[in-house]
């Protein structure tokens, strides 16, 4: 038998002990017996997901549960699926799904790339081919942009004559899993978004302010970006002389159809009217509408109406063309968290007070800026050598159980978790782009890509927690 298929049915036998035997294990003095069970179903799953990914984990975990003590099946099911925030997200995720099927990352980097302000301007050339990959991975799927861009670059190392393992290439591989990482959480319909919202909706039972998080999000993440670029010119500097007489063409297939001009429009509709509640003032009627809707059915509605138009005799948003591109594993892990992370940090089980009595003293012994520190600090770390959304998760279901002993606003401390969790950038098993980037021996430098992403990883860290605490107590 191969060592591989050893260690698979070893993680199949973890997974399944933690399921079936964990209510047999003494709890700690002062928990239930039910703590363990619950708590073994969690670090299965949690298992599974870091093994074998968010898919069926998620589903046995949920099917674990629902036979559980805790509660009965039709309980853990209504409580998975029985929601408007499921729905929303259930919708989000189809919005998200046509988004990536429009296919508008060719259009995005022509439009920046052959802007007249890059003519004899490396970095403004530099600083758009980045924010380029960012904006096309927001409308798109980012494995997917990175791969594109990856061969873009290739095309303008010999356009250009940049040579393979040098700074320039390590730079520019940087910036790319900067845009790709930023762009997972810049809006909330994308899969690092929805993994967030969701996790700490659950475990805090507060609901997300949609248009306060991209007003939070957005700004930090483009200045991410843009402290990136100003990192390269001052710091790391790059030779990007060769980019001076660059000059990008215009491709005839990034030239937008009659179908993707009336995809690109829907995008925008529908995204400004999943917003709209959180604009508009509470003394407006039309609010007494929506507070009936909720969120699940303004989803729902925003995804009717773009099923409902028709583009030369064709549905503008067809779910079966869609159908391949809908993250199920993201929808099953977010139905399987929801109750879940609910009966974690309930009062039920006793794990919620006795973390929240260590975790008061500890964060009641220290300051802001080194609580700040730790909220940060070790996400980021860990998130470079596990799943980010599985450190994620955990990030946000502890923070659930002690967020009453830190004196920082919640909502900041959200932003904190979810930007420690998400980069992972330094170490090739943090993310798929990671993994990717490393993969380039033939142009880039192993160990000058290490030491480099280590660096910009360390500034990014410490920027996110400034500007997450500065900016977040405007926003907030």
């Amino acid at each position: 038998m191969k060592s591989a298929t050893i260690v698979t049915y070893l993680n199949y036998t973890i997974i399944f002990c933690c399921f079936l035997f964990s209510k047999y294990i003494p709890p700690p003095a002062g928990l239930p017996p039910i703590s363990m069970e619950v708590l073994g179903i969690f670090v299965g799953t949690l298992w599974g997901w870091i093994t074998f990914g968010m898919g069926w984990p998620s589903i046995l975990g949920l099917l674990a549960f629902g036979m559980s003590d805790y509660c009965s099946m039709n309980s853990a099911l209504s409580t998975a699926f029985g929601t408007q925030l499921i729905i929303m997200i259930l919708a989000l995720l189809l919005l998200a799904s046509f988004v990536e099927q429009a296919n508008l990352t060719d259009f995005v980097l022509d439009l920046l790339m052959s802007r007249k302000s890059c003519k004899g301007r490396p970095f403004v050339i530099f600083y758009y081919f980045i924010m380029a990959g960012y904006i096309a991975a927001i409308l798109s799927f980012g494995n997917a942009v990175f791969i594109i861009f990856l061969g873009f670059f290739k095309a303008m190392m010999n356009k250009t004559g940049i040579k393979p393992h040098t700074k320039t290439v390590t730079c520019f591989f940087i910036g790319l899993m900067l845009a790709m990482l930023m762009s997972e959480l810049s809006l909330p319909f994308k899969s690092t978004g929805l993994y967030s919202i969701g996790a700490y909706e659950a475990v805090t039972g507060q609901q997300v302010n949609l248009m306060k998080y991209v007003i939070f999000m957005l700004p930090i993440c483009v200045s991410i970006l843009t402290l990136y670029v100003l990192l390269c010119k001052y710091i790391f500097k790059p030779d990007l002389s060769m980019l001076s007489n660059f000059s990008h063409e215009i491709r005839e297939t990034s030239r937008l159809n009659k179908r993707q001009k009336y995809s690109f429009v829907g995008i925008l509709i529908g995204m400004f009217c999943l917003l709209l509640p959180s604009i508009i003032p509470a003394s407006w009627h039309i609010k007494e509408t929506f507070n009936e809707l909720g969120g699940g059915g303004l989803a729902l509605m925003v995804i009717g109406i773009l099923m409902a138009v028709q583009v030369d005799g064709k549905p503008l948003m067809d779910i079966r063309k869609i159908g391949q591109f809908f993250p199920w594993a993201i929808f099953f892990c977010l139905a399987f968290l929801f109750p879940v992370a609910g009966a974690i940090s309930s009062d039920t089980l006793g794990l919620k007070q006795m973390i929240l009595a260590d975790g008061e003293a500890f964060f009641r012994s220290i300051s802001t800026i080194m609580a700040v520190v730790c909220l940060i600090a070790l996400p980021a770390f860990f998130t470079n050598f596990m799943n980010n959304a599985v450190i994620g998760i955990t990030a946000l279901t502890i923070y659930g159980s002690i967020s009453g002993s830190i004196e920082i606003n919640p909502n900041i401390v959200f932003g904190m978790i979810v930007f420690a969790a998400n980069l992972g950038m330094f170490f090739p098993a943090a993310n798929p782009i990671a993994t990717m980037a490393f993969a380039e021996r033939e142009i880039v430098g192993f160990r000058q890509l290490l030491v480099y992403s280590f660096i910009t990883w360390a500034i990014m860290c410490i920027w996110s927690g400034i500007i997450c605490y500065m900016y977040g107590s405007i926003v907030y």
